[in-house]
């Protein structure tokens, strides 16, 4: 809105002079009000500050952020692979020979802790932590669910394109790692259930029919 009413007032001083007492057709018939801009205005006016986290704190029945149907959505820490900090020989110090599973950088973990922190400070109460296998996304996931003591419920359906059985560990292999895993969780999207796919979109709809389902069967908010 801001950016529209600059525009407009960058259009409006380059417009040329026209000499007084002049006969061109331009000067006869004065410019027609933008409507944009104007819609733009009362907007900027009606706006009042934005709330923030401790708006609602003081007043649970009208908190946002403890409803039902609430999701958020986070993405995974920096990859060894591609991050700030890559290691290019990652994969060969890993030696697990799954060329599409990096780990965490040292700054992704870092960044990890700091999510975990940031959410643990505000009036987020997060109900369940939902993550694809991807092991990258179980170490973001596990800092978060112990720092808001939840366990992390994992979630193939929700992957990214590429995934498949042979790609990623398995809810035993994990949980050997991160005790948080909840073994006894059952995903909309079985490991093996996944096919490879040569699509974004195509990931996408499969994503979104998995999100979906999760939320159905869960109560309470998600982070995904």
């Amino acid at each position: 809105v801001e950016s529209l009413l600059d525009d407009d007032d960058e259009a409006s001083a380059a417009l040329p002079e026209v000499p007084s007492g002049g006969t061109s057709s331009a000067s006869a018939a004065p410019m027609a009000p933008n409507p944009m801009v104007a819609i733009a205005s009362a907007m900027l006016e009606a706006q009042g500050p934005r709330p923030s986290f401790g708006d609602f704190a003081t007043v649970p029945s009208q908190n946002p952020f403890a409803a039902r149907e609430h999701v958020f959505v986070t993405r995974h820490g920096a990859r060894i692979d591609n991050g700030p900090d890559a290691d290019a020989q990652w994969l060969a110090k890993a030696g697990h020979g799954r060329p599409d599973d990096p780990h965490l950088s040292p700054s992704g973990l870092v960044a990890a802790a700091e999510l975990a922190a940031r959410l643990a400070a505000s009036d987020v109460r997060v109900a369940h932590v939902v993550t694809s296998p991807y092991l990258r996304c179980v170490q973001t996931a596990d800092a978060v669910a112990e720092r808001l003591g939840v366990a992390i419920k994992l979630e193939p359906g929700i992957s990214e394109v590429g995934a498949f059985a042979q790609t990623l560990l398995t809810t035993a292999e994990l949980a050997s790692s991160f005790p948080r895993v909840d073994t006894s969780y059952v995903p909309a999207v079985e490991l093996s259930e996944l096919k490879p796919e040569h699509s974004d979109a195509a990931a996408a709809h499969r994503a979104h029919d998995a999100a979906l389902a999760v939320r159905e069967r869960l109560d309470g908010p998600i982070l995904y």
